[in-house]
């Protein structure tokens, strides 16, 4: 099984591949590290860019569920082209706006193309290769982020702007697109092709996969899952430093830890995928997790140097144990539901960690405010224990 998937992929596609994940990583570091000079130019207040990432959430989370559709139609490669350049001109039009109204107005476009090429490559993937490559790519993710935020660093230091760094990432997704265009006819991947009276995919409507139980419970595995890794990134520096009494230097690099542990367990698990298997490596996530939160709840117990080191394992751990968890769920698509549901429900997969990004931290911050910054460990712990039964169940779903 493993040797004939990757037979039908080659390795000139497997590269662009790789450099469709690093791409779509780079520009979604860059409005953080941007945004201080970004709202000094345009006079803007901490909090206004909101409108940025409102619209390009909701175009990722769109373009998400509407994409098995889509894919089913005009097929991925023709998809990932367009879509590519879609962002490319989106990033392209932020770097050379002169107005915050422009910036927003191609907000949406961005958010659609991101939402497109990320569920496309996910489908693309989850058919066509293994859990090995489905963990790596969903780290080259990761060095697309730093990548991005490297560039920006890079300018700045060598005293450029913002738009320059905009305007670099916004080039390299325009040659990306080049590429995708160039290559549209590698994108069929040996299977027989299907004829629009028996293409089944083309028929299944979103309602149709939304009514599966295996659809549903994968939904709310990805739900579960955003709760974990963002509330972990948003607001354990908080804890740190409001109730811990840390600096924020210190906190900063405990947060560093848990990112760059993240990365890191992607490459080095995804390595061992074949062998395990996604649901073994998923239940391996859903039991470090549960590990990591409970060393993070008690390390408040201890004393420095002691409450310090355990602090640093908890997020070293947490971030290890969270990477094969999106990954492993989202290759294992295939088996849980049938296969003219699947581009659909990787889609509304997609949709979902989009929006369980935005949401769950939010609702995260909300208890945290009224029941304190230690109830983070409990909250991780809890969705731990729910993503380790939701696993459970949806394995016996999928024997019967």
């Amino acid at each position: 099984m493993t040797a004939t998937k990757e037979q039908r992929v080659s390795l000139f596609l497997l590269t662009i591949v790789y450099l469709g994940f690093i791409s779509l990583g780079m520009p979604d570091g860059l409005l953080g590290a941007a945004w201080p000079k970004m709202r000094q130019d345009f006079g803007l207040s901490l909090s206004d860019n909101w409108p940025l990432m409102a619209l390009t959430t909701t175009g990722g989370a769109f373009a998400g569920f509407i994409s098995g559709r889509v894919l089913a139609r005009f097929g991925v490669g023709l998809v990932l082209a367009v879509s590519a350049l879609l962002t490319a001109v989106s990033i392209l039009a932020w770097a050379c706006g002169s107005t915050w109204a422009t910036l927003v107005i191609f907000a949406l476009p961005l958010g659609l193309g991101s939402g497109s090429v990320d569920s496309g490559m996910n489908s693309f993937v989850a058919k066509n290769l293994t859990a090995r490559h489905m963990n790596w790519l969903h780290a080259f993710w990761g060095v697309g982020v730093c990548t991005g935020t490297g560039i920006l660093s890079t300018i700045f230091f060598c005293g450029g702007i913002w738009r320059t760094a905009y305007l670099t990432v916004g080039m390299l997704q325009l040659i990306l697109t080049i590429i995708f265009f160039t290559t549209l006819k590698q994108w069929h991947t040996g299977k027989p092709e299907q004829t629009d009276d028996n293409n089944t995919e083309k028929q299944t409507s979103l309602w149709q996969t939304l009514k599966l139980k295996n659809a549903q419970q994968s939904l709310a595995m990805f739900i579960l899952y955003a709760g974990i890794e963002c509330n972990m990134g948003v607001w354990s520096a908080s804890l740190l430093v409001t109730n811990r009494g840390w600096s924020p230097a210190t906190a900063g690099t405990m947060l560093t830890l848990y990112w760059a542990s993240l990365t890191v367990g992607r490459f080095l698990l995804g390595a061992i995928a074949n062998r395990l298997g996604n649901q073994r490596l998923i239940w391996v996530g859903c039991v470090g997790l549960a590990l990591g939160a409970t060393i993070l709840l008690i390390s408040r117990f201890f004393a420095t140097p002691t409450d310090g080191i355990l602090v640093a394992v908890a997020m070293l751990v947490t971030g290890f144990f969270c990477a094969p968890i999106y990954p492993c769920v989202m290759h294992d698509t295939p088996n849980r539901v049938p296969e003219n549901h699947v581009s659909n429900l990787i889609g509304m997969q997609v949709s979902t960690a989009i929006i369980g990004m935005a949401l769950m931290p939010i609702i995260g911050g909300f208890i945290l405010k009224h029941i304190g910054l230690e109830s983070l460990a409990p909250i991780v712990l809890a969705c731990a224990i729910l993503l380790a039964c939701q696993t459970i169940t949806l394995r016996r779903n999928c024997k019967n």
